[in-house]
């Protein structure tokens, strides 16, 4: 058994989303390392190891993976902004019959590709930009007067392609120490 300043609590980051939180980690660091690798296989990104009694960050380690990012290639107009930092893009929503152009901003740090005729986004933030204009317009209408039930405004039909972009291999690193 470990001291008190040789205990750990380590959050290992899995791929599906969610954070593992372990506590009191007092077998060492190289030992945990292989029970992260047994138990999750490819299903961790990192994790780190923080000291229980100071609360210090002795490590992050990674998994040797490939990176791959899900994204959508977006054939609509856009415009850089004054800053230089991002485009605007007019995406077409409509209700009943009517086409309503909404600009939504996306940054350079979210564009993964930019070209003349289409931006390449990471699909989930390009999902939660539209569901975020589709809830800003039906509160801009109801502020207004207008009736609206829920699912009326839509975003109309563009030309969408989805991609599976790899950006190469990740190098994983490992504890050099049982107690750092």
């Amino acid at each position: 058994m470990a001291n008190k300043n040789f205990r750990y609590e380590a959050v290992i980051k899995l791929a599906s989303g969610p954070a593992v939180q372990y506590h009191n980690i007092n077998t060492g660091l190289k030992k945990f390392h292989v029970f992260v690798k047994t138990t999750y296989k490819d299903q961790w990104i990192f994790w780190k190891a923080r000291r229980i009694a100071t609360k210090e960050i002795v490590g992050t380690f990674t998994n040797d993976t490939d990176i791959q990012i899900k994204a959508v290639r977006v054939y609509l107009p856009k415009q850089r902004n004054n800053g230089n930092s991002g485009f605007f893009m007019r995406v077409p929503f409509s209700r009943y019959n009517a086409i309503i152009n909404r600009n939504l901003f996306f940054s350079d740090k979210v564009i993964v590709e930019a070209a003349e005729d289409y931006l390449v986004i990471n699909e989930l933030i390009f999902n939660k930009a539209i569901n975020n204009a589709i809830t800003e317009l039906t509160a801009y209408f109801a502020e207004k007067g207008h009736k609206i039930a829920n699912g009326e405004i839509a975003i109309s039909e563009i030309q969408i392609e989805k991609l599976l972009i790899s950006k190469g291999k990740n190098k994983g690193t490992e504890p050099m120490i049982d107690y750092p």
